[in-house]
């Protein structure tokens, strides 16, 4: 486990298999050990849990970050029904979760959020794109 203090203060643990989706604290483990905390400016905890999510099922299904290729994911894609129901959020969530999986360098995710909203907004008028993403 290891521990990583939010923005808020709140202070979440992680289990090592799950740190090894995440590049970034994988690295920062690697660099600095598991005893300490480790502060992720960038991340709220409901975004954290929503990744956690989705890292847990990738894990239950014996997955390993390195056996998906963000490549798959392209035109013909089509999400299987848990990952097309966790992808089903309100915007201004997936776009945290995008983000914090940036900043967290998930690649996988990050191009699956990528194709869940292009397809959102695929086709739509620069208006709608605009309402869709909520700006």
């Amino acid at each position: 486990m290891i521990s990583i203090l939010l923005p808020d203060e709140t202070i979440v643990d992680i289990p090592l298999v799950d740190v090894r989706w995440m590049e970034t604290l994988d690295k920062m483990v690697e660099d600095l050990g598991t005893k300490i905390q480790i502060p992720l400016e960038n991340v709220d905890l409901k975004t954290l849990q929503k990744i956690a999510v989705w890292i847990k099922h990738q894990t239950s299904k014996d997955l390993k970050p390195e056996n998906l290729n963000p490549k798959d994911i392209d035109g013909k894609f089509e999400p299987d029904p848990w990952t097309a129901d966790w992808l089903n959020m309100n915007m201004p969530l997936l776009l945290k979760v995008y983000k914090a999986s940036d900043y967290l360098e998930i690649p996988y995710l990050i191009d699956l959020i990528s194709w869940a909203i292009a397809k959102k907004i695929n086709g739509k008028t620069p208006e709608q794109t605009l309402e869709i993403l909520e700006f």
